[in-house]
């Protein structure tokens, strides 16, 4: 680049789902919580297999009783891609209810914890991509 221009770069690329979901109990809330941690490679599978641009990049989770909040990160291409990670979102979905057929009831398929309207998140999570913007302005 020369040395007037603009200097971008491109940080955080990813659009989030944040489902609700439901256990009987904590224990039960717990070990689906464990699950994703030991089992991403199957749900990026599951997930991927919905998209030809959409790419599972990470999960993140947080347990709150009996409840467990999942935040699924992925790369959507140049679309915006909520679509998309509807679609992956409900794959996966799909999977965990075949683990845990009776004691599992899914709230919603995007709480709020893919949100960035709560005091509790550092930043707006649910946007595409975040980046920088250097503008350099030489006048001769």
């Amino acid at each position: 680049m020369s040395k007037n221009g603009i200097e971008t770069i491109v940080f955080n690329d990813g659009m989030t789902r944040g489902p609700v979901l439901k256990f009987n109990t904590i224990r039960q809330a717990y070990d689906a919580y464990e699950w994703f941690e030991t089992n991403f490679d199957e749900i990026k599978q599951c997930f991927d297999r919905t998209s030809s641009y959409a790419r599972l990049t990470s999960i993140k989770r947080n347990l709150a009783a009996h409840y467990l909040f999942v935040r699924f990160v992925a790369t959507t291409g140049d679309a915006m891609g909520m679509n998309m990670l509807s679609k992956g979102v409900e794959a996966v979905l799909t999977l965990i209810r075949s683990k845990w057929p009776e004691i599992l009831d899914v709230i919603s398929i995007s709480g709020n914890y893919c949100i960035g309207k709560l005091r509790n998140f550092d930043f707006d999570f649910n946007k595409k991509k975040f980046f920088l913007l250097k503008i350099k302005n030489h006048q001769h």
